[in-house]
């Protein structure tokens, strides 16, 4: 039973890993004619980051059909949000506190930053080589770029002492 299942493990990654026809293209390959909208695809993922907490990132990819032969297009875009770990507010706190001790030469009053909310767009884009492989499987492989536009806010500090503020 055990060469049997290699035999087939053996298979499936030949099929998987091996393009038939594959030909190299040439800028002059590449044209505008197949683009356009082809469909959409939703997708999330569950996150587990290490600084803020644990959410769901929704997101959405668009098909736009083919650059030139075998050359598909896929812009996406996603978003998360989450409050700061309060560790990280904390040692946040306590650097600011630092900072302002070291400036003034007193020792800083105590510093309140409350809950921060983090949150993520991102905005990219992949290009998929795609090809027929053995058992009529369509694979691909693809590189993508994605650009992510970051952001942190919450309540303005408490210093303890309201009304010295400067606006």
């Amino acid at each position: 039973m055990a060469p049997v299942r290699g035999m087939m493990g053996a298979v499936v990654c030949a099929s998987l890993l091996a393009p038939i026809g594959a030909l190299g293209q040439e800028l002059a390959d590449l044209d505008y004619e197949h683009l356009g909208f082809r469909g959409f695809g939703l997708d999330a993922a569950y996150m587990w980051p290490s600084r803020v907490g644990r959410t769901v990132s929704p997101g959405l990819r668009i098909d736009m059909g083919y650059a030139g032969p075998g050359l598909r297009i896929v812009p996406n875009i996603g978003y998360w949000q989450s409050p700061l770990e309060q560790t990280e507010i904390t040692e946040l706190e306590a650097r600011i506190e630092s900072l302002i001790a070291a400036q003034s030469g007193a020792p800083s009053p105590p510093l309140d930053l409350g809950t921060i909310e983090w949150r993520d767009i991102a905005v990219g884009v992949d290009a998929h080589v795609v090809w027929d492989s053995l058992l009529d499987v369509l694979t691909f492989g693809g590189i993508g770029v994605t650009a992510h536009i970051l952001d942190g806010d919450g309540p303005a500090p408490s210093f303890g002492f309201e009304g010295t503020r400067r606006a």
